[in-house]
């Protein structure tokens, strides 16, 4: 790590405090060729892993869900995101951000590439429909935006609370 003092051009007042830079590596430009830059310890310059962020319509039948309802999103058996339906312009719905499972914790807490992802509405499996890929398992990817409509048919029944 090299450590470089710089002075910064400013108004008079700052003029004459040194500005730290703390710099490993300096990039060098060859043609339309950029050097890779390493990043100071404990750091890094990569790109952030972005989401599986699936959406649609949650359907029990053909009968929108209640507003609320629970819709889980399950990779290799684990629930990796939960969120719930909202209802608007006549329809029940979701959206979830699914993350990537972080490679330095031990606990599985997202999914990989290409892992295929189910969902649940409450407590019942749901079906998936991709208009896009229709009959296609849904995979996670990253940085991927789908409609993936969710379906389940069987009926989630409420009993009441009886107090004595």
């Amino acid at each position: 790590m090299t450590l470089r003092l710089l002075r910064v051009i400013a108004p008079a007042s700052l003029a004459l405090l040194p500005l730290v830079v703390l710099l490993s590596e300096v990039p060098l430009v060859a043609g339309d060729q950029v050097a890779p830059v390493s990043a100071p310890d404990g750091l890094s310059l990569a790109p952030p892993v972005l989401p599986y962020s699936p959406y649609g319509t949650a359907k029990i039948g053909t009968r929108n869900v209640y507003t609320g309802t629970l819709i889980g999103a399950w990779c290799g058996g684990i629930k990796v995101a939960e969120g719930t339906s909202e209802f608007a312009q006549g329809r029940s719905g979701y959206g979830l951000d699914i993350q990537r499972d972080d490679p330095a914790t031990p606990e599985k807490d997202g999914c990989v590439a290409s892992e295929i992802v189910t969902f649940t509405m409450g407590f019942s499996e749901a079906e998936t429909y991709r208009p896009d890929n229709p009959g296609e398992p849904v995979v996670w990817a990253s940085g991927e935006s789908e409609q993936v409509n969710l379906t389940a048919e069987t009926e989630m029944t409420y009993l009441p609370l009886i107090l004595r």
